[in-house]
């Protein structure tokens, strides 16, 4: 381009002055990333890929300050996510995002993107705060807030031809939609509602599973197992308020999930948030159900629990790296702890000791 080649005749003109032509060159280099965004995209990638989310969020800020792209702010957005950044600041990059045009209200990429946002904000006042512990004007906001995205993600998913694409979307509207039967109340809606979310978490697996081995590029695969792990949670949610049934089901939905954090290249959930999404789920369930059910588990097998804060307890005395290495592996370990703990539940009486919890196997 004629930029290119002035940029290269600075540097071949002051090539004798050492100063000049370091100048010269990082003119070129700042023209160059100034006509094109793919440099800061794949940097950006290599640096999620390789396991540091923050790194690639700052690439992508300086991005954004130069280009104005709807690419650009989806990346930055998924990265900011990613960092697990307070949800104030995710909150902020969102809205100038929306306020500047950027996110098509019919794109099922970004309205995909928002609803990650979304869910994962509301997880983190559901996890931290409990369903019964707030305020019911803050248990209306967030209601309504998952609402107004789900809306808006049904409606660019109808225009969505891809298989895949759809299937991500499918897989976030069934979490929406399991968030939101926790912060509503009881009903035939209710009852439709966790039928969707069952239906659309099955359908998204189906699909997303068998895809992701096939995905070449390593951050297709990550933004694909991503949407498997929140469709996996949809499903463990929805058959928590489903009992007794499909309560074993439950708990294999949420330890496979936890299987699949633990392939993802970053760290992925606060484990006294996540470690634990059944007994939240049922913390969280209407009515007296699910107090008797995780009563019922307690009087039967009592190491479940111990276990789990070992597994917390541990990871809180790691340093940093391997922390961030081993959580995903202990919120997996801990959720198979209570797999297990609910099977030994199922025992004749003759295998275990009621007093102590213990197997005689």
């Amino acid at each position: 381009s004629p930029r290119d080649m002035h940029a290269k005749a600075i540097a071949e003109k002051y090539a004798d002055n050492s100063s000049l032509a370091r100048l010269a060159s990082d003119i070129g280099d700042r023209i160059q990333n100034l006509e094109a965004t793919e440099k800061y995209v794949a940097q950006a990638n290599k640096q999620t890929a390789d396991g540091h989310p923050r790194e690639a969020l700052e690439t992508l800020r300086e991005a954004v300050l130069r280009h104005r792209k709807t690419s650009l702010w989806l990346a930055l957005i998924d990265a900011a996510r990613r960092a697990e950044i307070p949800p104030a600041d995710l909150r902020k990059i969102v809205s100038l995002a929306v306020k500047e045009g950027l996110l098509e209200q019919r794109d099922a990429v970004s309205q995909i993107v928002l609803t990650m946002v979304t869910t994962e904000i509301a997880w983190n006042e559901i996890g931290n705060i409990g369903v019964a512990k707030m305020t019911v004007e803050r248990r209306d906001r967030l209601r309504t807030e998952l609402e107004r995205q789900a809306a808006s993600l049904r409606l660019a998913l109808s225009s969505a031809d891809d298989e895949v694409t759809r299937a991500q979307g499918q897989a976030m509207l069934a979490l929406t939609i399991a968030y939101q039967t926790m912060l509503s109340s009881s009903g035939d809606d209710q009852k439709n509602r966790l039928r969707e979310a069952h239906r659309l978490a099955k359908d998204a697996i189906a699909v997303l599973e068998p895809d992701i081995s096939k995905q070449k590029d390593p951050l297709r695969q990550i933004a694909l197992r991503e949407a498997l792990i929140a469709s996996l949670f949809a499903d463990g949610h929805v058959a928590s308020q489903v009992l007794p049934d499909y309560h074993d089901h439950a708990w294999l939905a949420f330890a496979t999930a936890f299987d699949e954090m633990a392939k993802l290249p970053f760290h992925k959930g606060n484990l006294k948030i996540m470690g634990s999404p059944m007994i939240t789920a049922m913390a969280n369930r209407k009515g007296d159900s699910g107090a008797k059910l995780a009563f019922e588990d307690g009087a039967t097998v009592n190491w479940s629990p111990d276990f789990s804060k070992e597994c917390i307890r541990c990871s809180s005395e790691m340093p940093p790296p391997q922390r961030i290495k081993w959580l995903p592996h202990f919120a997996s370990a801990s959720s198979r702890a209570e797999i297990l703990a609910n099977q030994v539940r199922g025992m004749p009486p003759s295998c275990w000791d009621r007093r102590t919890g213990s197997t005689r196997r």
